[in-house]
């Protein structure tokens, strides 16, 4: 996981854009080869790499965060103590909601045949699944701020080498929060703490003390 702090910025932006970029040529292929006037369950089948490929993007993020939370905690100066443990459950509440909804979809996409869209079964579905959606996006909602919250304190922390207050590291919370922006100016800083981490400086070279 060290491989998210090493990365240069461009190719962190890169990964993490691209499903993005892919997701409308999906779409634009399903448009293409559909028969609308007579669907099938397999014309659909192309939509699933769309839920794949969201969990994918959201999977990479969250690996980052948990990468920069985890993997940077030896430098933290003493007497700073930063307990990665909430921060992990607020990493793993947003991607099981994630996996679960995207699942969902999926079967219905799958299943889906000439009667999908009755009107009965059809909103009495979506009426649970938007509770469902609604439930989980709010405590992924709070998840996040936490998330935001404990790795722009962590890396303001690392380059102070002391306790740092909240004005101090808003800026970094305003970067996690642009996360796709952010990556220009917080990657860099990353890479400084790796090679710090992985290739202490050596210390001060002895001296000899001149007898009298």
């Amino acid at each position: 996981m060290k491989w998210f702090l090493r990365a240069p910025h461009w190719k962190i932006f890169l990964i993490q854009l691209s499903p993005a970029l892919i997701a409308p040529f999906i779409i634009f292929l399903f448009f293409l080869f559909s028969d609308f006037n007579q669907p099938e369950p397999a014309d659909f089948s192309i939509l699933i790499l769309i839920p794949l490929l969201i969990i994918g993007m959201i999977a990479f993020q969250l690996s980052y965060y948990w990468s920069i939370g985890n993997k940077l905690q030896p430098l933290l100066p003493e007497g700073v103590p930063m307990n990665p443990k909430y921060f992990n459950l607020a990493l793993a509440v947003p991607l099981a909601g994630v996996v679960i909804i995207m699942m969902a979809v999926a079967v219905t996409i799958l299943t889906a045949d000439e009667n999908f869209m009755e009107p009965e079964p059809f909103f009495g579905l979506s009426f649970v699944f938007i509770i469902f959606y609604m439930l989980f996006a709010l405590l992924a909602m709070l998840s996040g701020f936490y998330q935001i919250y404990f790795l722009a304190k962590l890396v303001k922390t690392l380059e102070l080498q002391r306790e740092v207050r909240f004005e101090e590291y808003l800026l970094e919370c305003v970067l996690f929060w642009f996360y796709i922006v952010g990556i220009w100016f917080i990657q860099p800083k990353l890479n400084a703490f790796i090679e710090q981490m992985e290739n202490p400086p050596a210390g001060p070279p002895l001296t000899m003390k001149s007898g009298n």
